[in-house]
């Protein structure tokens, strides 16, 4: 886990400290803990490793961060555009949450140079555990928007729908 994400969250670092890296540091971590396989969860971090690895080298694709970059109007785009190319040449293999974001991601692996035609990306959903603790009702029904607003994914019109339906549903009651 990157060291940095993990003292936002947690101010003792010391207790899990051989499982944190920084981003400049990767190569070294890498060298030091020997995996058989490396997942990097974002293609930019493979900009911290050499073109050629000896080891299996597989991005788990999560989100079309250029899509989001160029919604922000953020002018590091056209640079994004080379890096991301450049580090997906360095990857063996590629997963994402759904085929939706498949079919995103393979004009992408494309562009670096794969042949499409080989099981390059797979997809493989997100999870959750079998185990989760049942919900119980508390009586009223309650309705909670999680995540944050992004610019090409407007929540509003099933928010609004939402309580049009339950005001509906009110007064024919």
């Amino acid at each position: 886990m990157p060291r940095s994400s993990f003292e936002k969250v947690n101010r003792n670092p010391q207790t899990v400290q051989p499982l944190l890296y920084a981003n400049e540091e990767l190569r070294t971590f890498i060298h030091a803990h020997q995996p058989d396989v490396i997942v990097l969860q974002h293609w930019r971090l493979a900009h911290f490793l050499p073109d050629t690895l000896d080891i299996p080298l597989v991005i788990d694709f999560h989100g079309p961060l250029l899509i989001e970059i160029q919604f922000q109007e953020n002018p590091i785009l056209e640079r994004l555009k080379c890096e991301k190319i450049q580090a997906l040449q360095k990857a063996d293999f590629f997963t994402c949450a759904g085929v939706k974001q498949k079919f995103y991601f393979l004009p992408w692996l494309m562009l670096a140079g794969f042949d499409l035609r080989q099981p390059i990306i797979e997809v493989i959903p997100v999870s959750l555990d079998p185990q989760l603790p049942q919900h119980i009702s508390q009586g009223e029904t309650t309705f909670v928007y999680g995540g944050l607003f992004l610019p090409w994914q407007d929540p509003v019109l099933g928010l609004t729908t939402l309580v049009e339906c339950l005001d509906r549903q009110t007064r024919e009651s």
